[in-house]
């Protein structure tokens, strides 16, 4: 059996995990770099500016 494009694209990016860290803890299961950030932006940013944030890419094999 074969997998459809679609199929092989979605198993691709859930094999990667895209995670936002910072001091005290951290959040996963972004699913693109431009979410994570937008996350930073209007969650982070806001509740604790100060801290530094950071985006890291994680592969699970």
């Amino acid at each position: 059996m074969y997998l459809s494009d679609k199929r092989s694209k979605n198993e691709f990016t859930e094999m990667k995990d895209i995670v936002v860290e910072w001091k005290h803890g951290r959040v996963k299961g972004f699913r693109s770099k431009e979410e994570a950030e937008r996350f930073i932006n209007h969650v982070c940013k806001k509740t604790a500016p100060g801290m530094e944030y950071s985006v890291f890419f994680y592969l699970n094999k």
